[in-house]
């Protein structure tokens, strides 16, 4: 037999009282910290995205006025121009403002997954 069996084997280990209890304590306020800085991280991406749509929105508005889109949409509801709706549909297209678009979806979407990720736990076990 190995003389580093027969050490280990004459060594009694006994855990002290408590023990399991303060270890499931320190996870628990591990869980508690890690669920703050979540909070307060996304949170603040959050406030961050709202700031930011306000000039996407912005820059939303004065591309559709530049880019004379109005027209087009307007354009549509005539009776003269039933007959070529593909012909106005690609011009409606290529008269949209995408970058506008991007920006203001892209700054929607950072908010609804920052408040999504700010508000649901983890962990379900900390409800």
């Amino acid at each position: 037999m190995n003389p580093l069996n027969q050490t280990f084997r004459k060594i009694e280990y006994a855990p002290r009282a408590g023990l399991a209890y303060d270890i499931i304590a320190r996870i628990r306020e591990r869980e508690i910290a890690i669920g703050k800085r979540r909070f307060w991280g996304f949170s603040a991406l959050g406030i961050v995205s709202v700031g930011a749509t306000i000039p996407a929105v912005m820059l939303l508005v004065s591309q559709v006025s530049q880019s004379g889109f109005l027209d087009y949409v307007s354009l549509a509801a005539s009776p003269a121009l039933k007959s070529s709706g593909i012909e106005l549909a690609s011009t409606v297209l290529s008269a949209l403002p995408v970058t506008g678009i991007v920006a203001v979806l892209g700054a929607l979407l950072v908010f609804a997954w920052s408040m999504r990720k700010a508000f649901v736990l983890p962990n379900p076990s900390l409800a």
